[in-house]
């Protein structure tokens, strides 16, 4: 799964913060916030999908494609993204840790268009919908009443907790 140039060309707002694609730059009000190519890029990965559970092995995939990369490069990246955003894993407010699964950005960012001006207004997650997963579900969301199970998998009753 590759990160489509349209996505890698988008650029992001949040708070007081801005992600700008094609420039492959992180700013904090005026100043720019040091990040590498590839924390940029899970960056936008995450921005482009926020709200949702987005797996360890398809960051690996989209960022790094094929080439073999150990799990611990995207621990590494999440925590220079951590430091870079001011935010802290036990209490997160921006990327949160889904244990052995992957990653949620957590607010809802302001797609920037070329003019500058935005094209959604940024809204907080619904913090129950955070926080509630379901381990026995594949990743991808698409079913609005679990953001953990897609449309298409079947309804378990018994293994909702």
């Amino acid at each position: 799964m590759q990160t489509p140039m349209r996505d890698r060309n988008e650029s992001w707002r949040f708070d007081d913060v801005e992600v700008r694609g094609r420039a492959n730059e992180v700013r904090r009000g005026d100043r720019a916030i040091g990040v590498e190519p590839k924390a940029h890029a899970v960056l936008l990965v995450l921005l482009s999908r926020a709200g949702e559970a987005v797996g360890r092995e398809a960051l690996l995939d989209t960022v790094w494609g094929h080439r073999h990369v150990t799990p611990s490069v995207l621990n590494r990246i999440i925590a220079q993204l951590r430091r870079a955003l001011g935010d802290d894993a036990a209490n997160p407010k921006y990327i949160q840790t889904l244990h052995g699964r992957g990653y949620r950005f957590m607010v809802k960012p302001e797609r920037v268009l070329p003019d500058g001006a935005s094209q959604h207004p940024e809204t907080p997650l619904d913090a129950a919908d955070a926080a509630h997963e379901d381990d026995d579900h594949p990743m991808d969301s698409a079913d609005p009443r679990n953001p953990a199970r897609p449309a298409s998998a079947p309804h378990h009753p018994a293994r909702n907790r």
